[in-house]
């Protein structure tokens, strides 16, 4: 018997469970934990700084592997050593952005 594969709404649908996001408002009960990276000093304080405000919403300018750079509103859901995790609101979708590709960052 053959496996069902799971569909892009009922994905969603468990990570917003997982991460207790309420879609009406975009509101998020999980808090994100500060981070210390010495590379990316700079960024990751700014990251920190957007985290202990409360304001999870910021504006960065991202550069892919493929060095394309765009600049992407996102709601942040959480935050490693290595990546920012959130909701792009350029894709409408869970996006997770590498540390080091982070350019810059907005609070907004």
């Amino acid at each position: 018997m053959a496996c069902k594969k799971e569909t892009k709404r009922q994905e969603r649908k468990r990570y917003r469970e997982k991460y207790s996001v309420n879609d009406s408002n975009n509101t998020i009960r999980r808090e994100p934990k500060v981070i210390k990276n010495e590379n990316n000093n700079e960024i990751v304080s700014q990251l920190n700084a957007a985290i202990k405000s409360g304001n999870k919403k910021i504006e960065i300018t991202y550069e892919d592997k493929r060095g394309k750079v765009t600049i992407r509103k996102v709601d942040i859901y959480e935050v490693t050593s290595i990546h920012l995790i959130g909701f792009c609101n350029k894709v409408f979708d869970r996006r997770t952005f590498l540390i080091s590709g982070i350019k810059a960052v907005q609070q907004k």
